[in-house]
């Protein structure tokens, strides 16, 4: 899970401290995988099997890819963490769920990994220059993607914590609603008003 920040300053200083690295923040649907010599299996971030009728629908292609991942299992497992775009069905790989090992460490192992995945299967690529991640969050805002997320490079992965190692920008605030009830009426003027 990840800490929320809106205080431009506070984003200033990340990007400006080379202790933090920065990644787009992917706008899909959050999938771990996890992969057994037996299967291939698919999680939301609450740790349930994801049932998101969408994302279904891009699995087996996703399993395909990874499929030479079984091998490197050894007896054990390999678990990502990345984002289904349900448009594309490209699954976007942003972390390697290895509690023991830092950010940076997690993220040079990603590419190796799956440079044999496929068109299916990429990185989320990730900015650690000053200079770097001052161009991209400049870009990412005019593009209007959904925001940006900052790693401490020395962050251990906490699967189902808030941590502070782990920040998220957005440029876009959005808000799921359910709508529980609407009235129409008339106001003093005489028109039709209503309200939700």
């Amino acid at each position: 899970k990840y800490s929320s920040v809106d205080d431009v300053a506070v984003v200033d200083d990340m990007v400006a401290d080379d202790n933090w690295v920065m990644q787009q923040k992917m706008d899909g649907t959050r999938a771990i995988v996890r992969i057994t010599e037996r299967s291939i299996d698919f999680y939301g971030a609450n740790g349930h099997p994801l049932k998101h009728t969408a994302a279904m629908q891009h699995f087996d292609t996703i399993r395909a890819s990874l499929d030479f991942l079984r091998e490197e299992t050894m007896g054990g497992h390999l678990t990502l963490d990345g984002e289904l775009m349900i448009r594309t069905g490209e699954y976007r790989v942003f972390d390697f769920v290895a509690p023991a090992l830092n950010q940076q460490t997690r993220y040079s192992l990603l590419t190796p990994y799956l440079a044999p995945a496929g068109s299916a299967v990429s990185v989320v690529a990730q900015w650690e220059s000053s200079a770097d991640k001052r161009t991209m969050l400049t870009r990412l805002y005019d593009e209007g993607v959904e925001g940006v997320v900052f790693k401490r490079r020395d962050g251990l992965y906490l699967h189902g914590i808030r941590s502070n190692e782990v920040v998220k920008y957005k440029f876009i605030q959005t808000a799921d609603v359910v709508v529980l009830s609407s009235s129409r009426s008339r106001n003093e003027a005489g028109r039709e008003v209503g309200a939700f």
